[in-house]
């Protein structure tokens, strides 16, 4: 992504321990939007009786949200893409895509999840449809569209929020016709740990894999196609996000505004592709599903820096709020901190920092997300999953396409559910985990001897540190607003 590296990285800071307190689209999301953790949101995963976009939400949090802040303090916003998952989709009142939420002056709100073909847009509260021909209805080109036309009609004389959320690199992952062949022969990363069984960690791992536990290796050379050929598809939509970033840069430059704009790139969670035997997907409490880059380009903005300070979700809304000059104003009702101070050298008032991983699993009640009818759910997963997900020879409409037998992975369940304490300073990186399982279930890792969770060490804990760990993850659990920001601070000495 030359534009983004060069035009904005090189240009800006890059903080290299960024990192999703939720490692999934909506409560991350919610999250981002509100700057609170997901047992303040209470958006806890990705369906609507999980209060994603539900009427609680509508109600509620969504009124006080970045928009909402900054369009209270004279910006002209604007919201373009994907908003939350379920949105458009819990509409008792009969609202649909007619609802347009609080706090943004322009509206372009996609209707459900990522998608690039074949969609619903909501245009300031009047429904859109979309079909599939890549000029008119590839959702990276009528979001770009939309902004610009918006860019030219505005007037000057207001600061502006632009929220642009574009679906890439989401499944399925649509690449652009003229990107189609990017990157033909490369393979996911074969990292530590990828395609080997875990049986240390939390039970939803120990049974990865296409048949069970009794699969080993988890992944077959159907599953590793997939998975790479997912990689590749993922790679190629990116292409067009840096050409949209190269795009807005070029336009922000013409309007005579680009060194007084701050621009910021990020996203809503990693994502694993073989790690653990896991085939694909994110949820899960390590590095490759919590970590996301995040670069940052502007006036006030060190040039050509790389910043390891640990960063959060939850600091994007106060930092955005503390650029706008309206900090004192809201600091009190976030969790996260804003991250203005650690641009110039600065600390966040403290020597170590920590913070909370938090996830509600889900399932769809046995059932199978099934492209095909005729593709038969796996009994293993059947017997000791909630939720699975199958892909066959069609699942992708446009290319390219999948060429491998169907198969069907395990990917959530509702005791997938965890909360983590992630303990940050400058000798120590450690992460503690509790899962909601029968009999409950540790995980600990010292990320900076085992950074791709490897060995699950909990048992190595002292009772003195495990002790330390455990109230501090309960006491973190309840915390809300300025007590989330006092927690985060601590000194690793007093263990």
């Amino acid at each position: 992504m030359p534009n983004l590296i060069y035009r904005v990285g090189s240009e800006g800071t890059q903080f290299t321990n960024m990192f999703a307190t939720t490692p999934v689209c909506c409560p991350s999301r919610a999250s981002i939007l509100t700057g609170k953790y997901l047992h303040n949101t209470r958006v806890i995963n990705d369906s609507v009786s999980g209060n994603c976009s539900s009427q609680d939400w509508k109600h509620g949090l969504e009124h006080s949200t970045i928009g909402t802040y900054l369009q209270n303090s004279g910006y002209e916003t604007m919201y373009v893409g994907k908003y939350l998952n379920q949105y458009g989709h819990d509409n008792p009142d009969g609202e649909d895509l007619h609802h347009v939420p609080p706090g943004w002056n322009n509206w372009v709100g996609l209707e459900g999840s990522s998608v690039y073909y074949d969609y619903n847009l909501s245009i300031n509260g009047n429904p859109v449809y979309h079909g599939s021909d890549y000029l008119e209805d590839y959702l990276p080109l009528v979001m770009l569209n939309h902004t610009l036309r918006w860019l030219d009609a505005r007037t000057l004389h207001k600061p502006i929020l632009l929220y642009y959320s574009p679906p890439s690199p989401h499944t399925p992952a649509v690449p652009a016709p003229e990107y189609v062949n990017y990157f033909e022969n490369l393979k996911a990363p074969r990292t530590p740990g990828w395609n080997e069984k875990s049986t240390d960690k939390h039970w939803i791992v120990q049974t990865a894999g296409v048949y069970g536990e009794d699969s080993d290796p988890p992944m077959d050379s159907n599953v590793t196609s997939y998975s790479d050929l997912l990689y590749r598809r993922r790679l190629a939509t990116l292409v067009t996000a840096d050409d949209t970033i190269g795009t807005l840069l070029d336009t922000f430059e013409a309007m005579g505004i680009l060194n007084d704009t701050v621009f910021i790139y990020t996203s809503d969670h990693g994502y694993h592709l073989g790690q653990n035997g896991l085939p694909l997907d994110k949820r899960m409490p390590y590095e490759t599903d919590i970590r996301v880059p995040f670069f940052m380009r502007g006036p006030g903005v060190p040039e050509n820096v790389n910043n390891t300070s640990p960063i959060t979700t939850i600091d994007l809304l106060p930092t955005l709020m503390d650029i706008a000059g309206v900090y004192d104003f809201y600091s009190q009702d976030v969790d996260g901190v804003s991250i203005l101070p650690l641009l110039n050298g600065g600390t966040l008032e403290n020597s170590g920092r920590q913070w909370l991983i938090e996830y509600t699993g889900e399932h769809n009640n046995g059932g199978v997300k099934m492209k095909d009818h005729h593709i038969k759910k796996d009994d293993a997963c059947q017997i000791v999953m909630d939720g699975v997900s199958c892909f066959s020879y069609d699942q992708f409409a446009q290319p390219p396409y999948y060429q491998g037998d169907p198969f069907c992975t395990c990917d959530d369940a509702t005791n997938n559910t965890y909360r983590c304490l992630r303990t940050v300073n400058a000798t120590h990186d450690w992460q503690y985990c509790e899962f909601d399982q029968d009999g409950g279930f540790i995980e600990f890792y010292d990320v900076a001897v085992d950074f791709w969770n490897l060995n699950n060490s909990a048992s190595s804990l002292s009772p003195q540190v495990h002790d330390y760990l455990q109230s501090t993850l309960e006491t973190m659990s309840a915390c809300q607003g300025l007590s989330c920001q006092r927690a985060s601070r601590f000194e690793l000495e007093s263990i």
